[in-house]
């Protein structure tokens, strides 16, 4: 497989390597072109450096750009390349990105990934990729197994149902992190060394926030339309829940753990409340 890289970021890199640890040809390109040639060398990879020689020299492209940059370079590319070739993104907002793949590729193959994990990951064991196939075929079915074979789950849907989802599963979680690290922020650090298992867990889900690229987390509260209808609910649950506390109501607190307990059964809760004690036994010892 020729295996071209577009977008020499983080997660770029990481396709880039996957690609050279699967025996696959492997370049990569980026605007920036200074940032191609560092990953090119520290991965041992080509280089090229202009769109028009990504689509002479590969068959399979994975785009992994911005999300508001994403669309405008499907379309170029898909100008670039030829019949029986394969154009993919792994934007972590889809509606926008498959309206354009429909829109152009002719008969090019093009599928929308979107890989539930960050670079920091060592392997696909366990990991999710969705994928939105817009026009599968040879090519995607070849990729499809290669991401299978390294230990990740492939789970394929549509547009919408994706965006959909991850408004709950990433734009709520995050929005809910960054709340709670500006609140820290704020109260200054009184807590000092003094901490719970679940403010202690809570903290270091925030700091690994920290490490990641703040555009990625603002382009999913952006670019996904159904970001807002959720932030919107989590401040009026949250309104509605601290109005009830200030006036001394807390049977709202025994209706979320009745729910919770119908919902994930004793069993699976309990599990949960001894790995919580089994990490942070860990970091304190």
């Amino acid at each position: 497989m020729k295996f071209v890289v577009v977008g020499a970021g983080a997660m770029g890199k990481w396709f880039a390597n996957f690609g050279r640890s699967k025996g696959w040809e492997v370049l990569v390109f980026d605007v920036d072109e200074r940032k191609a040639r560092a990953v090119g060398r520290e991965l041992g990879v080509g280089v090229v450096s202009t769109l028009g020689e990504v689509g002479r020299k590969a068959d399979s492209v994975l785009v992994a750009v911005p999300v508001a940059r994403t669309p405008e370079v499907l379309e170029e590319l898909a100008g670039e390349l030829g019949e029986g070739k394969i154009l993919m993104d792994i934007a972590s907002v889809k509606e926008g990105v498959v309206s354009t793949m429909r829109r152009v590729g002719g008969r090019l193959e093009m599928v929308s990934l979107h890989p539930l994990f960050g670079p920091g990951a060592r392997t696909l064991r366990g990991k999710i990729v969705i994928s939105v196939p817009v026009r599968g075929g040879r090519r995607y079915m070849e990729f499809r197994r290669c991401l299978i074979s390294g230990g990740a789950r492939v789970v394929e849907m549509g547009a919408t149902e994706h965006d959909k989802l991850m408004a709950v599963v990433q734009a709520a979680t995050h929005f809910l992190l960054l709340l709670h690290l500006a609140t820290l922020e704020k109260s200054g650090r009184e807590w000092g060394e003094i901490s719970t298992p679940i403010f202690t867990s809570l903290l270091e889900l925030g700091k690994a926030v920290l490490a990641t690229n703040p555009e990625v987390y603002g382009e999913i509260q952006l670019f996904n339309r159904y970001s807002r209808r959720v932030r919107e609910l989590l401040v009026k649950e949250g309104e509605k829940f601290a109005r009830e506390l200030s006036s001394g109501k807390v049977d709202r607190i025994s209706r979320v753990f009745e729910k919770g307990l119908r919902i994930w059964g004793e069993g699976e809760i309990q599990k949960a409340y001894e790995k919580l004690y089994e990490r942070f036994e860990r970091l304190n010892t």
